[in-house]
């Protein structure tokens, strides 16, 4: 797994690229996914659970994806990853949106 990042001041940017991620017929692991946000979520906020922070429990939580067909849509894989790491980090499921 290659994990880089820059940005300084108000942004910043973690690319994680993995071959793993997706075979050569374009079949996602939502493991390795799993693997590679955490990695970049560790990245950017540090520390054992850098979901808690965004995981209160009176809090509304939205994840937006893109279900356009093109280069940029988002997988199912990385918005499941996602959703799950707020849950466990203690997000209330009933309170957690995942739209396009």
């Amino acid at each position: 797994m290659e994990l880089t990042s820059s940005g300084a001041g108000r942004s910043e940017v973690v690319a994680v690229r993995w071959a793993r991620a997706v075979d050569a017929f374009g079949r996602v692991d939502g493991s390795a996914v799993t693997q590679m946000l955490d990695a970049a979520m560790i990245r950017l906020f540090g520390g054992p659970n850098p979901y808690r922070d965004w995981a209160g429990a009176k809090r509304r939580l939205g994840i937006k994806v893109n279900t356009i067909r093109c280069q940029a849509f988002s997988h199912p894989e990385l918005a499941s990853a996602l959703a799950r790491g707020l849950v466990s980090a203690g997000a209330d499921p009933a309170r957690l949106t995942v739209w396009d």
